[in-house]
């Protein structure tokens, strides 16, 4: 999937796919979301800490969801 930017760091574009997915939960799209305002660094490594907090979710169901996402 493709993530587009504006590149000025206040907006970010998530794939319509990913949010009418029905194979990932609510939790899943915000850790997605979260992930995608690192559009257009050169490498990202964002701890699991920094996620769950960002995506208001707890560091297991941050863990969980990106497992899900990766798969």
């Amino acid at each position: 999937m493709e993530i587009r930017d504006t590149r000025n760091g206040e907006w970010h574009w998530v794939n319509n796919a990913v949010i009418a997915c029905k194979h990932i939960g609510h939790s899943d799209k915000s850790v997605y979301g979260d992930l995608a305002t690192f559009a257009g660094y050169k490498e990202i490594r964002p701890s699991f800490e920094t996620i769950a907090e960002r995506s208001a979710t707890s560091l297991r169901q941050a863990k969980m969801s990106i497992k899900k996402l990766i798969e």
